[in-house]
């Protein structure tokens, strides 16, 4: 994918959301307007702004380029399919597996583009699924939220250092009495992700399947 020089890319090793092979991060002091994928509601105020030429308190500081890029945003918007936005006003993420949409949206003001995301091995994601380079594990494990230190996985888990790849952010939430989980490990095989549910059953969120991508 050609994109302008300019523009960060950044790679990713799995799907968005379990879905999406792009992201695309736009600044845009209007995001707020787009909660909710609610383009046409966005439409409808930007258009209410430049013709009263009044702003909301959290986009005070607005100018009429702002809106008439918030307008934009939204007529491209308008054309696309299958894709999903998040808002953290006043961030705008933008998910889709078509490069021509990336190329859309892009091509609206690259100056308002913060980065796009793309994972560097994309032709054929599957969900579930996390693509490396130079990892030999089999599976990635995501912690959810514990409420106790987890000492007998700790200890088996030191006593296995071959068959388990234990970041320190992970180790240290799971030696505390309560996590707000997200961090992770990587488990070498299946009889290995038997013994790791077993420990943590319920305190796992999620296990993805890794895939060892072939050198260059």
């Amino acid at each position: 994918m050609k994109l302008n020089p300019n523009i960060q890319i950044k790679r990713t090793k799995k799907l968005f959301d379990n879905t999406y092979r792009f992201k695309v991060v736009i600044l845009c002091i209007f995001a707020g307007y787009f909660r909710g994928n609610a383009v046409h509601f966005a439409q409808q105020k930007l258009k209410e702004a430049k013709k009263t030429g009044s702003y909301p308190l959290w986009a005070k500081k607005a100018t009429l380029q702002d809106v008439e890029f918030g307008l934009t945003l939204c007529k491209e918007l308008l054309k696309l399919e299958n894709y999903s936005l998040r808002i953290e006003s006043p961030i705008i993420s933008f998910y889709t597996n078509n490069e021509n949409d990336i190329k859309s949206i892009v091509n609206i003001d690259s100056d308002a583009v913060k980065y796009v995301s793309m994972p560097e091995h994309y032709q054929n994601m599957e969900k579930d699924t996390v693509y490396v380079k130079k990892l030999d594990y089999g599976f990635k494990v995501t912690m959810g939220r514990t409420t106790q230190a987890q000492t007998n996985f700790i200890q088996w888990a030191g006593s296995n250092t071959h068959k388990i790849r234990m970041p320190k952010r992970c180790l240290d939430d799971l030696a505390h009495n309560h996590s707000w989980g997200g961090g992770h490990f990587y488990v070498k095989d299946d009889k290995t992700l038997t013994m790791v549910k077993m420990f943590l059953g319920n305190s796992i969120a999620r296990v993805d399947s890794v895939v060892k991508l072939p050198k260059n």
